[in-house]
């Protein structure tokens, strides 16, 4: 959740970390310069509606939320979803992975048996 105090440049620099985005990165995707990023980051400089609307986009970020650092009602339904969505995956992923695990000690258990009877 937001926190009150969180700025414009705090959420952009937030979202563009999500992606694992550099500032040059970003400001090379829209064309701009690194420092312009920084500047918007630290709140040095004002976005413009434009500029806004192309970060909202390339980062798949609500403007919205930019802009206020809150969520519409959809959207905190839609985020709900999305993570539940992303639990069960996950847990999916990690009984696969449990499983590959126990049929691993289950062999090394058994080679370790074979050792310990001809020793």
């Amino acid at each position: 959740m937001d926190t009150p105090e969180e700025t414009v440049g705090d959420r952009l620099r937030r979202a563009r970390r999500s992606h694992g985005w550099s500032q040059k990165t970003l400001s090379q995707r829209l064309e701009l310069r690194d420092s312009t990023i920084t500047r918007y980051e630290n709140n040095q400089r004002k976005l413009t509606l434009d500029v806004a609307s192309k970060l909202a986009t390339e980062l798949g970020i609500d403007l919205y939320w930019l802009a206020t650092g809150k969520l519409r009602a959809s959207d905190e339904s839609t985020l709900t979803l999305d993570r539940l969505t992303a639990a069960q995956s996950l847990s999916v992923k990690v009984e696969e992975k449990a499983q590959t695990l126990r049929i691993l000690l289950s062999r090394e258990l058994g080679r370790l048996k074979r050792l310990a009877t001809t020793s």
